[in-house]
């Protein structure tokens, strides 16, 4: 027996999730046949209004929604009351201060026992969700804005543009100089004709680059600066002379944020977002994602800088090669291989006069003894023919030791100076400084990236175990996965081992690479367990592990104490985690450690319902003479709460029986504890009146005296009598329950009219006896709603249940109880929305 309208503690688990989340989440009930309108004081907040405030009907409220979202909405909710099942739809509300906020609506109808009908829904802010995902492709628009260019004015520019239009109404870009003055290299502003107002401004007062707030502050400190709202006043004391606050004043100033553009240590300008009018103002919650901003635009302004500075080093290079190709730098003339002149420019390059170089017996005793070999072959090819006279690179040793990398090109002269030979040399010290800068450059970029895919990675890998952890609180089948896929993408070996309800270390999980054995029983874990702390395993340890030549054994700990330990392994041997890993590690460790003590209290919560249950049903059906008892009992759902539907046999006299079945309004200690109430009060006070339909008035006084929260009970009291000739007497009586079946052994089935109200809920609750006479062969089925309500929507009336069980009493009264419960779960096309209880009677054939 169910109530006609669900309460919050009726909700799904995800629906009772978003009710909880204060205002972000609410409730409402419509009615569709009045059109009364009911919400949940967090609903009346989510829509910006007091309760007071709360429209009466859905008419009322439309004309707080958007005007797009109006007859979408209208349409949803006529074909839910029309057709009924679930509807989502996403709802944008406009607030009385004219804010727009976007909402996630979801609703069903619910229809009573009497056929009244109610939508409920529940309705969420997803405000938060979609700034972050705007935000999100914001940034991934100035990211692609600025790769589209290295040109520093053009790409900042485009990204002031594209501020402007999302976040800003006025956005100005400052960058330094030498002298410390400010270069404005970007404004714009939302309306074009002030674009004009805010580059006058800046052509006629530039940042001054002293001054004790803005750009010049920001650049000079690098700490962000915001002004939530900018009064009049404000303005007027910053303003330099008249025309400087005619100026300000016409770009209607009202909030500011203005940050630093910092790239690799340097801050390299200021951006300056201002907004004006009744837009939002700025916020503290702004600085991160503007901060993002500018981070990435001044990675775009290093990058402009260095590609000029690299590009006018490589124009001055080529120059310099030009010029040193007509003149050289160094040049040597030599005959043979003995120097026989040299210009200023040698002696400077080798840190030796010209007369001791022509001196030397050779030219190579200027270079470092390893290269003089290639160097001869060099000259020698050019004197032969055999090279071509093409530039090389080698060193020069000056005699301090110092080591110079040079430049060298040699040509042999014509015929008339046989045997003499021209060689031009440069000095590339700062080239090769250059090109070892930027292989130092790309190594560090290379390891940004390799960081940069390893922090993905172990972001993927706790949103992926996360995932699995999620997946069930029943089974082990979710930590074995979990286990599979550490071994997959983090280490070699995988255990998970869990302390149980009763306290015995259970492994739950384990994962292994080819060439490794499952780790098995490691006295290690019940150490760490014991220890609450981790334990890092080497092959030369004298005990070792079999999860590989490494370990580390980490335990888990939940509400401050350890449910279990996660041993991964690798095949290197002294391995130990970097300070990244040993973070996802503890990270991991955490989480299953929640999703290990989340299982064992639902298990604990399950152990606890079952054998409160069982506590509620009778142990075993007693042995009448003459007749044969059946009964089934099928909880709804995962069995962690209490049902109440509740079924007894006892006798009350020689050759005299009490049948009874009943339904306690829902589930938990609270139904139990009514439940109770009513199977003990009825055992007690059955054997006071030969009428059971004056022993479900006396529970009823029972039920008002003792119980306080009127959870009402449906029940069916019968009272069987055995009879010499083999037939019995049959009297019933209901509290509001569903009439019971007699299925004859001639093969009719018939409905037992017996009405009667709910018990517990009024003091003058009505019943009568109904009395019936059962031949040997004929069989009583007693049973609960949870049976002719397993399809809500469709619900079985008793005359169809009786005609569905018809042909099933020959094969005995074990057989009838289980074609009710293969009914009922058929009918539900699934699991069992509620509870089900049977008990059927059959008098045995002489």
């Amino acid at each position: 027996m169910k109530p006609t309208m669900r309460r919050e503690d009726d909700l799904s688990g995800d629906e009772l999730a978003l009710v909880l989340d204060g205002a972000r989440a609410g409730t409402f009930r419509l009615d569709p046949d009045s059109g009364e309108l009911r919400w949940s004081p967090s609903l009346a907040a989510l829509s910006g209004l007091s309760q007071d405030q709360v429209p009466a009907t859905l008419e009322d409220f439309l004309p707080s929604v958007h005007p797009d979202d109006r007859e979408p909405l209208r349409a949803a909710m006529a074909a839910t009351v029309r057709e009924g099942g679930s509807h989502a739809q996403e709802v944008r509300v406009v607030w009385a201060d004219g804010s727009v906020h976007h909402t996630d609506a979801r609703w069903r109808l619910v229809v009573d026992e009497a056929g009244r009908r109610t939508v409920v829904g529940i309705v969420r802010n997803v405000d938060r969700e979609r700034a972050a995902l705007e935000q999100t492709a914001f940034l991934a628009e100035v990211s692609a804005v600025l790769d589209q260019s290295l040109d520093l004015d053009r790409t900042l520019s485009a990204v002031a543009d594209l501020v402007v239009r999302r976040i800003a109404d006025w956005c100005s870009i400052d960058v330094p100089e030498a002298g410390g003055a400010l270069r404005n290299v970007a404004v714009a502003h939302v309306d074009p004709d002030k674009v004009a107002v805010a580059h006058r401004m800046r052509e006629r007062y530039p940042p001054e680059g002293g001054g004790q707030s803005g750009a010049p502050n920001v650049v000079r400190t690098g700490e962000p600066e915001l002004y939530a709202e900018i009064p009049r006043e404000m303005l007027r004391a910053g303003a330099r002379d008249a025309e400087h606050l005619e100026l300000i004043l016409a770009l209607d100033m009202t909030s500011a944020l203005v940050v630093p553009l910092r790239a690799r240590g340097r801050i390299l300008g200021a951006l300056t977002l201002v907004r004006t009018g009744e837009r939002p103002r700025f916020c503290e919650g702004d600085l991160t994602f503007v901060g993002e901003v500018a981070a990435r635009a001044a990675i775009a302004i290093d990058n402009a800088r260095l590609y000029g500075e690299l590009r006018e080093q490589r124009d001055l290079y080529e120059a310099l090669l030009r010029a040193q190709s007509e003149l050289g730098e160094a040049f040597v003339l030599l005959e043979g291989v003995r120097v026989v002149y040299v210009n200023e420019a040698t002696e400077r390059l080798t840190g030796r006069s010209a007369d001791e170089l022509r001196a030397m017996d050779t030219l190579f005793e200027v270079l470092p003894p390893e290269l003089r070999r290639s160097a001869a072959a060099r000259v020698e090819g050019a004197f032969t023919g055999a090279a071509r006279g093409e530039a090389f690179r080698t060193e020069v040793l000056r005699p301090d030791g110092t080591r110079i990398p040079i430049e060298a090109a040699g040509r042999a002269l014509g015929a008339e100076m046989a045997g003499r030979m021209v060689v031009i040399a440069r000095d590339i010290t700062e080239r090769v400084a250059q090109e070892r800068e930027r292989q130092r450059v790309l190594a560090v970029e290379q390891a940004a990236r390799r960081a940069s895919e390893a922090s993905h990675a172990r972001v993927r890998l706790l949103s992926d175990a996360s995932a699995l952890l999620e997946r069930s609180l029943t089974s082990d089948e979710h930590l074995q996965e979990v286990a599979e896929l550490l071994v997959a993408r983090l280490a070699d070996a995988c255990a998970l081992d869990i302390v149980d309800i009763d306290g015995r270390v259970r492994r739950a999980g384990a994962a292994g690479r080819d060439g490794l054995q499952d780790a098995g029983d490691d006295p290690r874990v019940r150490a760490v367990l014991d220890g609450g702390q981790a334990a890092f395993v080497a092959e030369e340890e004298p005990e070792g592990v079999a999860l590989g030549a490494s370990a580390t054994l980490v335990p888990l700990i939940a509400r401050g104490r350890a449910v279990g330990v996660l041993s991964l392994g690798w095949q290197k041997t002294g391995r130990r985690s970097s300070r990244e890993e040993w973070s996802l590690i503890e990270a991991l460790a955490q989480r299953i450690a929640l999703a290990v003590d989340g299982a064992l209290q639902y298990r604990q919560r399950a152990h606890v319902a079952q054998t409160l249950q069982a506590s509620l049903l009778p142990a075993g059906l007693p042995r009448v003479p003459g007749v044969v008892l059946a009964a089934e009992y099928v909880a709804a759902g995962e069995g962690i709460e209490v049902g109440g539907d509740f079924y007894d046999v006892f006798a009350l006299g020689e050759d005299t029986w009490a049948l009874l079945i009943g339904d306690v309004l829902g589930k938990g200690a609270e139904a139990a504890a009514v439940t109770a109430l009513a199977r003990y009060t009825l055992r007690a006070v059955s054997t006071r009146s030969l009428s059971p339909a004056q022993t479900l008035t006396t529970l009823n006084g029972h039920m008002l005296r003792q119980t306080t929260d009127r959870r009402f009970v449906t029940a069916l009291l019968g009272r069987l009598e055995r009879r010499a000739d083999g037939h019995a007497r049959l009297v019933v009586a209901s509290g509001g329950h569903p009439p019971p079946l007699v299925l004859r052994a001639d093969g009719r089935a018939q409905v037992l009219a017996c009405a009667g109200t709910l018990l517990g809920v009024e003091p003058d609750a009505r019943s009568a006896d109904q009395e019936t006479v059962l031949a040997p062969g004929d069989t009583v089925v007693l049973y609960t709603d949870g049976v002719t309500e397993a399809r809500r929507d469709r619900p079985l009336a008793p005359e169809g249940l009786a005609e569905a069980l018809a042909d099933t009493a020959p094969r005995g009264a074990a057989a009838v109880a289980r074609q009710v419960v293969r009914l009922a779960e058929a009918r539900a096309e699934g699991p069992l929305r509620d509870d089900l209880a049977v008990l059927v009677v059959a008098i045995e054939e002489s």
